[in-house]
């Protein structure tokens, strides 16, 4: 990546540091290209309520080679969608997009406001494809953006009743080794429930694998994490710690020791648990 020489007796100031941020974000982007491309690494399940559209946590990298990521279901208003003229037909693309979310407060010796933070995030959009026939009418491009499933509209099926298509989603499972012939995907386990991970869902055929496991991040209040694997997929289980005797339950309530004051104590407060997967298979 581009550097710049620090030295002794040298001050660096806000361009400098923040150069130093903005360099080390472009070699990464730029590795993520290399390595990921543009897709889906886990996560980012679509189910439609009424006009609602909600996108499980999940994560990816867009055309930029910017990580899109979220520990928690986003939500989408697809209310404002126009429908298509009686006995036509018109895709809806569904896409999860990079963004930054600023906040708190920092001012300069000018006594001019700014953001203090800059966390990476994403938000859901969509986009609309001319109307045609049911055959003839063409899908809609997300650009730069993960594409999480299209969605093709009459005039008068609710949204709930349309099936996502998911021809056009793309999955990325990157080879972590050629030596080992591993390969690495990251899934979010709900917790409160088991989650099943078919191979097919991760482009991988059906057969005989070895499995590791690795939590991201803090998750103070997983116990265990239980492994099963079968010919087909892999089934994740959470064993949490149950208060008052911290005794592993598999299941719901999460409880995360850490009281507000003393004789309470917080529910976990993330909805989901990323979890690493390590596959191994010899003809992978």
């Amino acid at each position: 990546m581009d550097k710049i020489q620090f030295v002794r007796g040298m001050y660096p100031d806000d361009t400098h540091l923040n150069g130093v941020q903005n360099a080390a974000e472009e070699a990464d982007k730029r590795l993520a290209l290399a390595v990921a491309g543009q897709g889906i690494v886990a996560g980012f399940d679509l189910s439609i309520a009424g006009a609602v559209a909600t996108v499980s946590a999940g994560s990816g990298f867009d055309g930029l080679g910017r990580s899109v990521h979220t520990d928690d279901p986003v939500t989408l208003d697809l209310s404002t969608i126009t429908r298509p003229s009686s006995g036509m037909y018109k895709w809806v693309a569904i896409y999860a997009a990079f963004i930054r979310k600023s906040y708190g407060d920092v001012y300069d010796d000018n006594n001019q406001r700014h953001d203090l933070y800059q966390d990476e995030s994403m938000t859901l959009g969509f986009v609309q494809g001319a109307e045609g026939s049911q055959s003839g009418a063409e899908r809609p491009s997300v650009g730069i953006n993960i594409l999480v499933a299209d969605l093709l509209i009459d005039a008068t099926t609710p949204l709930a009743s349309i099936t996502p298509s998911l021809t056009r989603r793309s999955k990325i499972v990157t080879i972590l080794s050629l030596k080992s012939r591993e390969a690495v995907t990251r899934v979010f386990i709900d917790v409160a429930a088991a989650k099943t991970v078919t191979f097919a869902s991760l482009g991988l055929p059906d057969g005989s694998y070895s499995v590791r496991t690795q939590l991201v991040g803090s998750a103070p209040f997983v116990r265990n994490l239980g492994v099963g694997a079968s010919n087909t997929g892999i089934t994740l289980y959470l064993y949490h710690d149950a208060y008052p005797y911290k005794e592993p339950v598999l299941g719901a309530p999460a409880i995360k020791v850490g009281a507000a004051r003393v004789g309470t104590f917080k529910v976990g407060s993330r909805a989901s648990v990323p979890v690493d997967l390590f596959i191994r298979k010899e003809d992978l």
